[in-house]
Order: C-alpha cells, then sequence, then structure tokens
C-alpha cells in the first residue's frame, strides 16, 4: 500500500507502482534475517521511497531523491512520524541492492572502491562520497538484473564499470578524456550522450571541480588495480546495459 501511495503521489502511474510492489515482494523474499516491518513510520516510509525510486530508475523515469523524500516525509508526519531525509532513502535502497541476486559482493566491491577512493584522494570528495556509492549501487542493480554473474562477468568487473560509471555521472573525471580502444565511436558517442542527459538532471552548483585526467589515472589505477583502459571497458560494458 505504501509503495501505492508513493507512486501515485508522485507520478500518478498504475505500472510504477505494480513495478514497485514487485519489487518489494522480491525484497521480501530474498532479504532473509532483514526486518522489513518497521514500527516507526518514518523508516517505513524510507523502505517504500527508496523502492519507489529504484523502480522510477528502471523505467527512466525522473525521479529526484529530494522530491521523493520530500513526499515520504509529508506521507510520515502525516503519521506522526518524523522526517525522511535523503540519506535514508539512499541507506534503505543501498540495502535492496545488497539483498539483490549477486549484488552481495557487487556491493562490497563499490563499498570498497569507494572508501579507497576517499583516502587516495585526501577526502576532497568526502561530501559527495555517499551520493558516489549510490550512484554506482544503483547502476550495478540494473545490469545485475539483466546480466548475471559469470566467469567473463565476474561481480568485480561489474563493479568497476559502476564505479566508473558514477564517477562520470558526478563529473568527478572529465567525460571526454576516456574511450575503451575497443569500443567503436558510435558506441562511445551514445554512452557520453546518455552519460551527459544522467548529469545534467542534477545542479551543475551540487557537483565538485573535476581531477585533471594527470592525477585521476594514477588514483583510479591505485584504487582499482587495474589499468584505465580496463576500467573504461567494463564502464561501458554496464552503460551499455543500464543505460540504454
Amino acid at each position: 500500500e505504501l509503495m501505492i501511495q508513493v507512486c501515485f503521489q508522485y507520478l500518478g502511474s498504475l505500472p510504477l507502482a505494480l513495478k514497485a510492489i514487485r519489487m518489494h515482494d522480491s525484497w521480501m523474499n530474498s532479504a532473509s534475517g532483514y526486518d522489513l516491518v518497521a514500527d516507526a513510520p518514518e523508516l517505513v516510509f524510507a523502505r517504500a521511497t527508496a523502492i519507489c525510486h529504484l523502480a522510477c530508475v528502471m523505467e527512466g523515469v525522473d525521479a529526484p531523491l529530494e522530491t521523493l523524500a520530500s513526499l515520504a516525509t509529508s506521507l510520515s508526519v502525516g503519521l506522526h512520524g518524523d522526517e525522511v531525509s535523503q540519506e535514508d532513502v539512499a541507506t534503505e535502497a543501498r540495502t535492496l541492492v545488497l539483498s539483490s541476486n549477486s549484488a552481495p559482493s557487487i556491493a562490497c566491491w563499490i563499498s570498497s572502491f569507494c572508501g579507497r577512493f576517499d583516502v587516495a584522494t585526501h577526502s576532497k570528495f568526502a561530501g559527495q562520497l555517499q551520493k558516489l556509492e549510490y550512484n554506482a549501487c544503483v547502476m550495478a542493480w540494473l545490469f545485475a538484473l539483466d546480466v548475471p554473474a559469470s566467469p567473463d562477468q565476474l561481480p568485480r568487473k561489474t563493479a568497476l564499470g559502476s564505479f566508473m560509471l558514477a564517477l562520470l555521472i558526478m563529473r568527478i573525471v572529465p567525460l571526454d578524456a576516456l574511450k575503451p580502444q575497443w569500443l567503436r565511436d558510435e558506441g562511445w558517442n551514445w554512452l557520453l550522450t546518455r552519460l551527459r542527459a544522467k548529469q545534467h538532471q542534477g545542479h551543475a552548483s551540487a557537483f565538485p571541480q573535476s581531477l585533471g585526467l594527470h592525477i585521476f589515472v594514477p588514483v583510479l589505477e591505485c584504487v582499482t588495480k587495474t589499468s584505465l583502459e580496463e576500467v573504461c571497458a567494463d564502464a561501458a560494458t554496464v552503460g551499455c546495459v543500464c543505460l540504454e
């Protein structure tokens, strides 16, 4: 009922509401040992809103966390609950990612990469770290829904590609400086177009200054223990699925 309420109040969309309910059912079935029934209204609505947001992402519908968190707060307060913050929603979304098929090891890799990146950049992007991890987890979750883990697509490769896409979406590294050699020009141009569309969904002032490539490359290779070419190739593999 909460997913239907959130989806209908924000978008008036029955298909999105039904998708959210299916995601909730999958979460209930996979998250063994995790208490999905909460007494506090703010936690219930944070979870419902996280599912709604991921459903919107899957359908390519613009659903900013700020707007959804505000809606969730109004619903929570109406039931004598507390405010629902963007961080609350992001935390619950990461929990959903962790409970998805093959996602736990992917999410652990992403968390590790983000932690190492914070250390390697001397916390220059500490204020964006949670958003970076969240974006990477969303990319990985969307990819894992369509492409199962295999010897050719191990969780670490999915995490690497998702982490790189998140760095690009958040403008921490300039888009035009990167291209895997095996990807044809039209494929890379398509990926750049989709990434720029993702970038434009946020406010320019909310993003930090990009790292120069001469700084970014050694940082990335130190954080991932992988060459720039390989990371870009993994990003293209993930992006061609989850940005379609």
